[in-house]
């Protein structure tokens, strides 16, 4: 008898805490920190790799719009926009580049993977872009604890060309 209470104590107690990390679990993988907001690039903090801070003019400025449910990112300038947005579930990434060329507007749709990396960081992968002929591009995005500085690290191979660095953001 004594047993079959203890044993049925201990099922109760391995079971109430199951629980407990499940719910914990849960909560964390759905609560993304904060990214929305204006992005300004930082050319002083930021490291071009192999290029220079006038070849990430399409990239000074990011605007990002976050809802529960998704995170959407901005950039670009007169000749090229492009929008990133992220499903927080981590189900499914659409990215659209828009530009004018010779008065002819082009824009093209791809689906990068995601990866939800924590509550600060998501990187996305991108094989074959079309509008850039990158053969494969990975970017992660990683927020700051203090929430003020976003950090883009990029990966681009052109062929057998690579082209990486790393973008500080200071928020506006």
């Amino acid at each position: 008898m004594k047993r079959n209470i203890i044993k049925t104590s201990l099922n109760t107690i391995v079971f109430a805490l199951s629980l407990v990390m499940l719910c914990l679990t849960a909560n964390a993988q759905t609560k993304m920190q904060n990214f929305a907001g204006t992005w300004i690039l930082n050319e002083d903090k930021s490291d071009f790799g192999r290029l220079t801070a006038k070849s990430a003019s399409k990239v000074k400025v990011l605007t990002v719009v976050q809802t529960t449910s998704d995170i959407t990112v901005f950039s670009g300038d007169s000749t090229m926009k492009t929008s990133i947005q992220i499903n927080l579930s981590g189900e499914h990434a659409v990215q659209t580049s828009s530009t004018t060329v010779n008065g002819i507007p082009n824009k093209l749709t791809s689906n990068p993977d995601i990866q939800l990396v924590n509550d600060r960081s998501f990187t996305l992968r991108i094989t074959k872009d079309p509008m850039s002929l990158v053969t494969s591009s990975v970017k992660t995005y990683t927020l700051s604890s203090d929430g003020k500085i976003l950090i883009m690290e990029y990966k681009n191979t052109y062929g057998e060309t690579i082209l990486a660095g790393k973008l500080v953001y200071d928020k506006r």
